[in-house]
């Protein structure tokens, strides 16, 4: 996967995909796995000159590889596809100017009160057993990359140093979704339920950052859910409910299935994100 981290560095590649012929490449090569130049051309009836120049803005933008390969004329150019994902973040570092940004993992939850269906996974596979609340307190869950569950987690809210009063607003962003057809994701702030938030499940493709061994019968990504905390109320995704403890120091989610991704899993570049604004 290639991630761009600017949209300026992002604009070879749109520019690279700005082109109906030059994405008819990019699915000729698809289809083929691997494609020398004279096949392109006739399979497109391009030219060899046209065709040159398509192939330099696709292989400059990262997208297609070249290499050498033997032809009834010696050698010739074989294009392969170099990238099968492409992330870009519009937004690579939301509202740190503003306020003191945390990242959470996943798998830091303070506290888990889950009976099956439920497990994690890590970079490499299947964290411990699936169905097995009993991995829930291991110590290597700090490195999940994805954690389901049906129940409860429960995460401690840090705390910025050199904090100047109360906080004016406190944001919290997450990728979640439903294991099972319209799961709630019911939120805590310490112990109050303060709204419910909607969840998908979501299995028609794989997510962009989800691995290849990731489990099939899974949601493969998720929503990004936003809760704000003010002290005039609480928004889910612009939604409106009543006020919460003005500073938490917990957030909770209860669900009879649900999954949370983070920044190396699902859709989204994200772990628990928290920010405070001052």
């Amino acid at each position: 996967m290639n991630h761009i981290t600017s949209v300026r560095d992002a604009l070879p590649v749109c520019d690279a995909m700005g082109s109906e012929v030059r994405i008819e490449i990019l699915e000729t090569i698809l289809k083929n796995k691997a494609v020398n130049l004279d096949t392109l051309a006739k399979t497109l009836h391009l030219t060899n000159g046209a065709l040159t120049a398509h192939i330099k803005k696709l292989s400059d933008a990262g997208l297609i590889r070249i290499t050498f390969g033997t032809g009834k004329r010696g050698k010739t150019k074989i294009c392969t596809i170099a990238e099968d994902k492409i992330l870009i973040d519009i937004d690579p570092t939301p509202q740190q100017d503003s306020g003191t940004l945390f990242r959470l993992p996943v798998g830091s939850f303070s506290a888990a009160r889950v009976l099956p269906h439920c497990g994690m996974t890590d970079e490499n596979g299947i964290l411990g057993e699936t169905d097995d609340e009993r991995y829930f307190t291991h110590p290597q869950r700090a490195s999940a990359t994805a954690v389901w569950f049906n129940g409860v987690l429960s995460y401690t809210l840090p705390v910025p140093a050199r904090a100047k009063g109360r906080p004016k607003r406190i944001t919290l962003e997450f990728e979640a979704g439903a294991l099972v057809k319209d799961a709630p994701l019911r939120i805590f702030l310490d112990d109050k339920e303060v709204c419910d938030a909607p969840l998908k499940m979501l299995t028609d493709r794989r997510g962009v950052l989800t691995p290849t061994w990731f489990p099939a019968s899974l949601p493969q990504y998720g929503s990004l859910k936003t809760l704000t905390i003010e002290p005039s109320g609480v928004k889910l995704d612009g939604l409106s409910f009543p006020p919460a403890p003005h500073t938490p120091t917990a957030v909770s989610f209860a669900s009879p299935g649900a999954i949370l991704f983070s920044a190396r899993a699902g859709d989204y570049n994200t772990d628990i994100r928290c920010t405070y604004e001052y």
